[in-house]
């Protein structure tokens, strides 16, 4: 077991109360349930009922950026046949896949170089640029 940092509030804790650790990012305990905690609360004061989404709701509420392949952003994907355009689906070692059925196509980027990082992200939205191999 070795010390780990908390990302979120740089508490040292052992590797074996981590709750979330992907490369170097790893979150406590008390930092993850605060986040869901605070979402939980959120919806409640908002009246936002836990629902099941679907693929239509996030292609309706994803953000879009201009470093993302077209027709999300202003990179033309296959423009020149030379050079490669990977995408998150292509195994990259940044993509958190959802769970259950949307993980099928969504996920989360966690590379910190990345236009994308921390944001809901489509499979084929984006690599150019930030995509590593696992």
């Amino acid at each position: 077991m070795s010390d780990q940092k908390c990302y979120c509030c740089g508490h040292i804790f052992v590797s074996s109360d981590m709750v979330y650790n992907i490369e170097s990012i790893a979150y406590c305990k008390e930092c993850r349930d605060n986040i869901i905690g605070f979402a939980e609360e959120l919806r409640a004061n908002l009246g936002i009922q836990r629902r099941n989404f679907t693929h239509k709701d996030l292609l309706e509420r994803f953000l879009k950026h201009q470093k993302d392949y077209a027709p999300w952003g202003n990179v033309e994907r296959w423009k020149d046949s030379n050079w490669s355009y990977p995408d998150c689906s292509c195994g990259c070692k940044w993509f958190l896949e959802l769970e259950g059925s949307l993980g099928m196509d969504w996920g989360v980027c966690l590379n910190k170089k990345s236009h994308r990082c921390g944001l809901l992200t489509f499979e084929h939205q984006a690599g150019l640029d930030c995509f590593e191999e696992d």
